[in-house]
């Protein structure tokens, strides 16, 4: 579904991180169930940003 045109409320970075010698995949650096939440409430507009650290 396409949303009308808007800016974000809201922009929101995460970074992904892994470590290849156990399957460890990590969000800002901390793995589930360790990683934080992302704070969206509903009816926002969010952008997230992802960026790949490997």
């Amino acid at each position: 579904m396409r949303l009308p045109a808007g800016t974000p409320d809201q922009i929101l970075d995460v970074t992904l991180g892994s470590g290849m010698k156990n399957y460890l995949w990590t969000s800002n650096g901390k793995a589930y169930p360790d990683h934080a939440m992302l704070n969206i409430s509903q009816g926002q507009r969010i952008r997230l940003r992802f960026r790949n650290s490997r």
